[in-house]
């Protein structure tokens, strides 16, 4: 007779039969890059009339931390970086359809504040320049003062089943705010220690764990 594996240790084959994959991402805390620049990191300047850059790394006054990636309120601006898994080489669309983002944000207060900023979290098909799953983030005003960052994780997911193989994607932060003219810099988002975890899912994550039970079954007959 072949032994039953107790209910109690399936939980636990479930959750190892396919663990989370992390995301490969380049200079994810912005520390390196000729100012304005980030290393593996695309900037895309938004279309308002505020001197330019829309987006930049730098160090800010009365910050612990280093770098961080400024974001303007400023027409739609983005940084964006493509995807890549550390255990499996190149990712695309259809490799997974649940991620976790994490990451530092802020608001720039150390000159003047002009109201609430929001940003929106984002992974993108890069062939296709579809948006696949996102997140708004709103930044609430603090009003002139030190600056800080608060840690944050969002959860996105997708219908991967819908994509094309091959199709690459990029996570993306995108401003949501209008043109404020010359005064866009006076609403800026700060960005920072970014990592993405690829979460299976939970139907191959059942198949994985039948997989491990038929092996513990053959070995005890």
């Amino acid at each position: 007779m072949t032994p039953l594996i107790p209910a109690a240790l399936l939980p636990v084959l479930l959750s190892a039969s396919l663990p989370a994959a992390t995301v490969l991402l380049s200079n994810g805390d912005f520390s390196t890059g000729t100012n304005p620049a980030a290393d593996g990191w695309t900037r895309v300047d938004g279309a308002g009339t505020n001197a330019s850059p829309s987006n930049y790394a730098e160090s800010v006054p009365g910050s612990s931390w280093g770098r961080s990636m400024q974001i303007k309120s400023d027409g739609g601006n983005h940084v964006q970086q493509t995807l890549t898994l550390s255990d499996e080489g190149a990712m695309d669309a259809t490799s997974f359809s649940s991620f976790t983002v994490s990451f530092d944000y802020g608001y720039r207060r150390d000159a003047v504040t002009n109201g609430d900023h929001t940003i929106r979290v984002s992974l993108w098909n890069l062939p296709t320049n579809q948006e696949l799953a996102g997140s708004d983030l709103v930044i609430a005003n603090p009003g002139v003062g030190a600056n800080f960052l608060t840690g944050t994780s969002l959860a996105l997911g997708f219908d991967n089943g819908a994509q094309t193989s091959g199709d690459a994607i990029a996570i993306r932060f995108t401003s949501l705010g209008g043109d404020l003219g010359s005064s866009s810099w006076q609403r800026t988002a700060m960005i920072d220690n970014v990592s993405i975890t690829a979460v299976p899912e939970p139907a191959a994550a059942m198949l994985g764990a039948f997989g491990v039970l038929g092996l513990l079954r053959r070995r005890r007959r």
